[in-house]
C-alpha cells in the first residue's frame, strides 16, 4: 500500500487524483507509525477485523437482533474477560505476540541502520567497509534486549488493566470477533451483513 500510493502520486497518473493508503497497525510500533509519510494512514486498531470489535459497533449489531443495551454490555465485557484469560493462561500465544513486536521494531531499526550507509563516492572497499560496521552489534543505536523488556511489559500492562483501546491494539482482532458474533449467537456472515446494511 504504501509503495503503491508512493509511485501514485509521484507519477501523477491521474492529474488532480492524489492517493491516500490506509493500512493495518498489525504489530508496528507507534515510532515506525509515526514515520510513516502523511498520505499513509494507520487504522486505530491492531488490523482490520478488529473495527468490528469497537464496542459501540457491537452494541448497534446487537439491539438490531433484538438483544438490550444492558445485556450487550455484560456480553462485550465477558468477551474481553475471556480474551485476556487466553492470553494470560496461554503464554506460547502471549510469547508469539511479544516477539513479533520485537521482530518489526528489530527489523525497522535495522533498515534504518544500512540505508545510512549511502555514500557512492566512496570506492567499494569504504563502502563494503561501512556496511559491515553497521551490521556490528556494538555500533547499533538500538538495544534488541530492551525491546524485549518494553514489550513484555507493554503486553503485560494492557492485559492486566484490561484498556479496550489498547487491546484492540495490540491484539489480533480475529480472536475478538470470533467470539463476539458467538455471544450475539449469529454468524460472522450475519453480523457484516448488517452492517453493510446499515452503511447502504
Amino acid at each position: 500500500v504504501i509503495k503503491c500510493v508512493e509511485v501514485f502520486n509521484q507519477n501523477q497518473a491521474i492529474q488532480g487524483v492524489v492517493a491516500t493508503g490506509i493500512i493495518d497497525r498489525d504489530f508496528r510500533s507507534d515510532d515506525y507509525l509515526n514515520a510513516l509519510p502523511s498520505d499513509i494512514h494507520t487504522l486505530p486498531v491492531h488490523e482490520l477485523e478488529s473495527l468490528l470489535c469497537i464496542k459501540s459497533l457491537f452494541i448497534i449489531v446487537g439491539k438490531k437482533i433484538g438483544k438490550s443495551k444492558e445485556t450487550l454490555e455484560t456480553l462485550y465485557f465477558e468477551v474481553i474477560d475471556e480474551v485476556v484469560n487466553h492470553f494470560v493462561q496461554n503464554e506460547v500465544d502471549k510469547k508469539k505476540i511479544i516477539l513479533e513486536r520485537v521482530k518489526q521494531r528489530t527489523e525497522w531499526q535495522s533498515k534504518n541502520l544500512l540505508n545510512s550507509v549511502n555514500n557512492p563516492t566512496k570506492s567499494f572497499d569504504e563502502i563494503k567497509d561501512d556496511y559491515l560496521d553497521a551490521l556490528k552489534i556494538e555500533n547499533w543505536i538500538f538495544s534488541p534486549e530492551e525491546f524485549f523488556d518494553e514489550e513484555v511489559d507493554k503486553i503485560e500492562t494492557i492485559l492486566s488493566t484490561k484498556n479496550i483501546e489498547d487491546l484492540l491494539k495490540v491484539l489480533p482482532g480475529k480472536i475478538f470477533f470470533g467470539k463476539l458474533v458467538q455471544k450475539l449467537e449469529i454468524q460472522q456472515t450475519v453480523f457484516l451483513n448488517i452492517i453493510i446494511s446499515a452503511l447502504n
